[in-house]
């Protein structure tokens, strides 16, 4: 199946934004938008057509911002790929919060089209292969500190 770009905006830009400056994490999960790609289709993996998505989903998003006309309403947009889920996933937290709503390292990049080409460039668009798995004991605290993820952000309006 064919992604449907304009539809997804039109959602995008339907879907009421949270503003919580007291409640990043709130913010943060109530504004999470994700988008997959089929693994079969090539068409769909056009770098140029992500990025000029994901531009529009900004000015969708800043529209709606605009429309709440409320004073504390800066934001700031942050997309990153989910390599596990192989998703591309965005969100949008209040500009006065010092960090984003991430428990590991952030590793800020300057541009949105490396965020998209890990995203195209997956290998796991079909799901992880089950003999890439392994059973491992896990200290969440440590693990968390330890990995970082790859984010681009804009601040908006």
């Amino acid at each position: 199946m064919k992604p449907n770009w304009t539809s997804w905006i039109d959602e995008v830009a339907s879907d009421k934004l949270t503003v919580d400056p007291t409640d990043m994490l709130a913010e943060g999960r109530s504004n999470l938008w994700s988008f997959s790609l089929p693994s079969d289709d090539a068409s769909a993996r056009d770098h140029t057509t992500i990025e000029q998505f994901m531009m529009q989903v900004i000015d969708a998003r800043c529209s709606v911002l605009r429309d709440l006309n409320a004073p504390s309403a800066a934001m700031r947009f942050y997309c990153w790929h989910d390599e596990m889920a192989a998703q591309l996933r965005f969100s949008l937290v209040s500009s006065c919060h010092k960090k984003l709503p991430f428990t590991c390292t952030v590793e800020t990049v300057s541009e949105l089209v490396q965020i998209i080409e890990s995203f195209v460039s997956s290998r796991y668009h079909n799901g992880i292969p089950f003999s890439e798995l392994a059973e491992v004991e896990v200290d969440h605290q440590t693990v968390d500190r330890a990995c970082s993820l790859r984010v681009w952000e804009r601040a908006i309006p």
